[in-house]
């Protein structure tokens, strides 16, 4: 039985498919065997043979310039533009390193926002109407002030420890 064996415009394989006795293969086909291929490659002619090529074809990678998830559409290499590190929280690529790093000016800019949003909300606590008792408007004036304390925190902003709110809240 003969087989021919397909490739696209590049020389990946796409497919095989019977040929008739007696015939040619068509000129995007060759009746050489593909190689066995390990998961992660693809077969791929060059100058007239089968190779293996690493594609990651189907990969989840991101967009090092907005870290975008995208699916590669295409075999061989990683694109340029494009990693298969998954960022982390706050990233901004390292073109030196080709590494994920952590944009701690735009961390320390929400860590502020969400202490400031925590310690408006809890205005009404130190209010002189407030209905809370003189015990608990102390342990209210605590609370805030370790949310104020945040910025000194060693680590900050890379790392910090967000204080318990008073279980009253």
């Amino acid at each position: 039985m003969l087989i021919n064996y397909y490739f696209d415009d590049n020389g990946y394989f796409i497919r095989k498919g019977f040929a008739n006795p007696g015939s040619q293969p068509p000129r995007d086909a060759t009746r050489q065997c593909i190689p066995d291929c390990p998961a992660g490659y693809i077969p791929k002619r060059v100058n007239g043979a089968w190779t293996l090529e690493e594609t990651n074809h189907g990969k989840q990678a991101w967009k090092t310039d907005t870290a975008m998830p995208v699916t590669i559409k295409q075999h061989g290499q990683i694109p340029a533009g494009l990693t298969l590190l998954a960022p982390p929280e706050y990233p901004v690529w390292n073109p030196a390193t080709n590494e994920w790093d952590i944009d701690l000016i735009a961390k320390e800019q929400d860590i502020r926002a969400k202490r400031d949003s925590l310690l408006k909300d809890t205005d009404w606590t130190q209010l002189a109407d407030c209905p809370l008792s003189s015990e608990d408007i102390v342990v209210w004036q605590d609370y805030r002030q370790a949310l104020r304390d945040i910025p000194q925190q060693a680590g900050f902003p890379a790392s910090i420890i967000w204080p318990e709110p008073p279980a009253a809240w």
